[in-house]
């Protein structure tokens, strides 16, 4: 119970009436004290409502799209063609998975006498369905006639569902950044509102040769995991803001006359080694997929915030694994200096090596 508001209810009594208490006043003046601090609670609560930063989930998405033309991106199934070899057939939602237990399903009704290609499609949306290439090589149950199945290239475009952190920071830079005209914040935002895009960087007056020309706007792309973009995230982003069938014609989301082009971030990749020392009971294989996770979260953070890849912060991702208690003899790529970034590109793990 909060003893400033009873005090206050104190005070305003009389002196002549007994306020100590176990009195018939103090005791009284309790329980609405009591009630009086619920109530403040929830004015608080709805008090701190009024800043959108507060807010979560159904209510982040209430708000915005109530005061913007965005909206929350979903979570997006991953899909690959998969290679298959026998005398077999399967039909539409039929499985086949990873030995990790990542499922994907048919996409259509298929016949095999020999060898076929199909589609395949993550039976779970999110980045979990982006699995490597070769990994795809099993059905939950026999097939009659299959011989083998595998995907020759990654799953790809499977995307987690936009966070609270990202829709906000995302909603935050249009009412910030003034909008107008096709300026760069616009074109940022254009590129941005495709699902898919976590983020995007906008080189006024270059093509994607980097060359400098009149009118152009060369825009930057990674996905929603902060990697490379694909093909056809590219190729979808482009459409939409300036289709290049129609160069500067203003069939898109660009103003008649600009020459808008669309390119996925470079790859700098990072090969990492270290000899580390591993928490009891953990294997080598377990610690190398910990420290990738961690190397990924903080490489996030290197591409969003334009900074220099610390080769100290690195030692702290990789401390920051539960199954690697210390490390020494670290490297990147060779080195153990600090990596600045080109501005076009993304930092990407090729490697960790834990000797």
């Amino acid at each position: 119970m909060s003893e400033t508001v009873l005090n206050e209810l104190l005070g305003g009594m009389s002196d002549k009436y007994d306020k100590r208490p176990g009195h018939l006043v103090h005791d009284f003046l309790s329980a609405v004290a009591h009630a009086v601090e619920k109530r403040d609670e929830k004015i608080n609560v709805v008090e701190s409502k009024l800043d959108v930063r507060n807010l979560e989930k159904d209510e982040l998405d209430l708000y915005i799209t109530q005061n913007s033309d965005k909206t929350r991106h979903q979570a997006t199934h991953a899909s690959v063609n998969v290679t298959i070899t026998g005398s077999c057939s399967f039909s539409k939602g039929d499985i086949a998975e990873t030995p990790s237990g990542v499922q994907f399903e048919f996409v259509d009704d298929i016949s095999v006498d020999g060898t076929a290609d199909t589609e395949l499609k993550a039976v779970i949306a999110g980045s979990g369905g982006n699995v490597r290439a070769n990994t795809i090589t099993q059905t939950p149950v026999t097939i009659q006639g299959l011989t083998s199945i595998t995907n020759a290239a990654d799953a790809k475009n499977g995307y987690d569902k936009e966070s609270d952190q990202h829709f906000l920071e995302r909603f935050l830079e249009g009412e910030q950044a003034e909008e107008t005209q096709g300026n760069k914040a616009q074109h940022k935002s254009w590129a941005k509102s495709v699902l898919g895009v976590g983020d995007a960087k906008v080189f006024p007056l270059e093509n994607t040769a980097g060359e400098t020309t009149d009118n152009s706007v060369l825009t930057i792309i990674v996905d929603s995991n902060i990697l490379p973009a694909s093909n056809e995230l590219v190729a979808t982003v482009q459409n939409t803001i300036n289709p290049l069938n129609e160069n500067g014609h203003g069939s898109g989301l660009a103003p008649l006359g600009c020459y808008a082009y669309i390119k996925s971030a470079d790859v700098l990749n990072l090969n990492i080694t270290f000899s580390g020392v591993l928490a009891q009971g953990a294997t080598n294989e377990q610690a190398v997929s910990s420290v990738i996770e961690k190397l990924k979260e903080y490489l996030k953070e290197v591409y969003k915030e334009d900074k220099v890849i610390s080769f100290a912060q690195i030692g702290v991702s990789i401390l920051s694994a539960d199954e690697v208690d210390d490390y020494s003899n670290l490297q990147i790529n060779g080195s153990t200096d600090n990596i600045t970034v080109p501005s076009k590109s993304v930092a990407v793990i090729e490697s960790v090596v834990i000797s």
